[in-house]
């Protein structure tokens, strides 16, 4: 069975694009702009711009440009009068009409036969997925009854006290969680080291800070009141909750959590190739995810650092290239220590990273600051840092360390 996208309808585009493009070389020129469409025509200065971009634009972004049957009547007249020919005019008339018939056949509205373009569009790419992604997080605060104003997820990877080994000082945050509806609990984290072989463990850890609770909360950090934050195991997965609040901006709270996992795995590789994925899991909806990844210059020297961010849907661990989310953000490269970590999201974060640096024998210097800034994230997601392991030398399994909240 034929897969992607349908042949006929990226013809059907083609044809639309490249009639209309015909029509404006022969009234206005082959060098025409969208004013000179406009001014040439006589159309409204909107208008033009609209023809234009149909013909001049990316095919699978045309959509949005193309005027009512009114403006395309306009349009039509007025090339008639200043020289296309009939046949130019019913060849667009032609086209529009399959262009329509496929947008019926391949979805059942016109929103979503715009959201089916504008997956495959180029213009404006970032703005479309804002926009996509700002009604998803509208939908899941509803449906879920919680959003937070930023998640922090941050993690310092350092050298292990066993050779060729790495632990990890593990940060999660939800910075003014709102509650929207009544006894809602929610999971702040959860946290997860698979094997390659499928196996779940829970990974010895110690709370950041000394604290008589079960859960690490970095009580210097959170709201006040303390959040009121329980710990269970589901198997071998940790999970932290939230419990119920006030509703609305006045029960809004936040919640720091931190922890070192002294011993996650191995730097060097069981074969050939083999690759780590080190980063976390969303769950919340959020206005803003900071994703920070610290890793020690020492631990991975010949890394190619890549972002992966991959649905979850399919797997709670996802890192299958079958499920990776194409979306735009990148891997930002911040620079060596903590100097740049401030961000007006998380107005306590510079002393928060100081604090987690010095449960650590290391030198902030030696670390290298990677940084993602995800307006909207999708959930359930998981944002990955990907890169090849060490040279193979050793034959212990390679974990995949996820996060998330």
């Amino acid at each position: 069975m034929p897969t992607g996208f349908p042949p006929e309808l990226h013809d059907s585009l083609r044809a639309l694009k490249e009639t209309t493009r015909r029509i404006i070389e022969s009234t206005c020129g082959s060098q025409a702009r969208a004013k000179d469409v406009s001014t040439i025509l006589g159309l409204h200065a909107k208008l033009g711009w609209q023809i234009w971009h149909v013909a001049f634009s990316n095919e699978f972004d045309l959509h949005q440009f193309l005027p009512n049957a009114a403006g395309i009547n306009q349009f039509s007249s007025a090339a008639i009068q200043k020289g296309a020919s009939p046949a130019q005019i019913e060849q667009l008339n032609q086209t529009l009409q399959s262009f329509y018939e496929l947008a019926e056949l391949h979805a059942s509205s016109k929103e979503m036969f715009e959201l089916i373009l504008d997956a495959q569009g180029e213009q404006s790419a970032s703005d479309k997925e804002i926009k996509y992604r700002h009604q998803a997080f509208l939908g899941n605060a509803f449906t879920f009854g919680v959003y937070a104003k930023t998640l922090l997820a941050a993690g310092i990877f350092y050298p292990g006290q066993q050779e060729n080994t790495f632990g990890l000082i593990r940060l999660h945050g939800l910075i003014n969680l709102v509650q929207s509806r009544i006894g809602i609990r929610w999971p702040v984290s959860t946290l997860t080291v698979q094997q390659p072989d499928g196996t779940d463990n829970a990974p010895r850890r110690t709370p950041l800070i000394p604290t008589e609770s079960e859960v690490p909360l970095l009580t210097d950090f959170c709201s006040s009141p303390l959040p009121i934050v329980t710990r269970r195991m589901e198997g071998q997965t940790v999970v932290d909750e939230l419990q119920a609040g006030i509703v609305g901006l006045t029960g809004a709270r936040t919640i720091f959590i931190g922890e070192n996992i002294p011993l996650v795995g191995p730097t060097v590789a069981s074969k050939p190739g083999e690759a780590v994925h080190l980063g976390s899991g969303v769950r919340t909806p959020a206005e803003l995810l900071i994703f920070d990844h610290f890793v020690h210059k020492d631990l991975f020297p010949k890394a190619e650092r890549e972002l992966r961010i991959y649905s979850e849907l399919s797997s709670p661990t996802a890192h299958d290239e079958r499920d990776r989310l194409n979306m735009n953000e990148q891997l930002d490269f911040v620079g060596h220590g903590i100097g740049s970590v401030s961000t007006a999201d998380i107005p306590t974060y510079p002393q928060l990273i100081e604090t987690a640096f010095a449960q650590i024998n290391f030198n902030p210097n030696e670390f290298i600051h990677y940084r993602v800034r995800m307006p909207y994230p999708p959930i359930p997601a998981s944002v990955m840092v990907k890169h090849l392991m060490n040279d193979p030398a050793d034959s212990n399994a390679t974990p995949i360390q996820k996060e998330e909240g």
